[in-house]
């Protein structure tokens, strides 16, 4: 048996006193609790983080679609989109909170797809758009949404036709017979428009700062999941 080996009944007491200063220091009820804080702070920030990158993730597709989808298909993929941040939201921020934040998510997420499908469809225009002075073929009034817009059909000087879809106006400025000066797209993928009406970097610029308040709402999300999580 070794000499430096303690045994007898002052060991006992030595160890007894050590354990009994830890137990003091740091309590067994206030180390679980802080142990279940921190695991509750960590899945609060992978939900929020995981949410956050399908909601840009997601939004960023949505915009994409808009140029080569169809309305119905975009319709579609709108709905799951929804849903699925709805019920991401739901996790991590309980029922009551995550309705909340689903509504205000939703509504950040419609506004900033928006002005992002806005800058989309126009991107094509400004990067590698030709300019034509067409002539007004006829125009077609259609009511969308209790929202009025006239589209024009338009030819080039060379008796073709513009390419890609016809000409949407806000307003009954146009006539059969008319010559507007626009910016087509060669390939015939967005319709033609207006160089006036053409601004793709201010609109991509209001979609980024609403996605920005949409994250900030996820974050939020993510708090009020973490506080109901570490409640006792």
């Amino acid at each position: 048996m070794s000499e430096n080996a303690e045994t007898g009944p002052g060991a006992v007491a030595d160890g007894s006193a050590g354990d009994a200063a830890r137990q003091r220091l740091f309590p067994v009820g206030d180390l679980e609790r802080r142990n279940r804080r921190r695991a509750s702070g960590w899945q609060a920030v992978l939900t929020a983080t995981g949410v956050a990158v399908f909601a840009l993730g997601g939004l960023f597709g949505l915009v994409v679609a808009e140029v080569y989808v169809s309305a119905w298909a975009m319709t579609g993929l709108a709905a799951c989109y929804a849903l699925l941040l709805v019920f991401g939201l739901l996790a991590p921020a309980g029922t009551e909170a995550g309705c909340q934040t689903g509504f205000a998510a939703l509504l950040l997420a419609f506004v900033s797809w928006l002005a992002g499908a806005s800058a989309a469809d126009q991107l094509p225009l400004a990067l590698h758009g030709r300019t034509a002075d067409a002539r007004v073929v006829s125009v077609e009034h259609t009511v969308v949404d209790r929202s009025q817009r006239w589209q024009a059909t338009l030819l080039r000087s060379d008796g073709t036709p513009v390419p890609g879809p016809r000409l949407l106006d806000s307003s009954e400025r146009l006539h059969p017979g008319d010559t507007v000066h626009v910016v087509y797209d060669p390939g015939g993928t967005v319709a033609p428009r207006r160089p006036a009406d053409i601004h793709p970097a201010r609109d991509a610029a209001w979609s980024i700062a609403i996605a920005a308040g949409l994250l900030a709402v996820i974050a939020w999300a993510g708090l009020r999941g973490h506080r109901r999580r570490s409640k006792p």
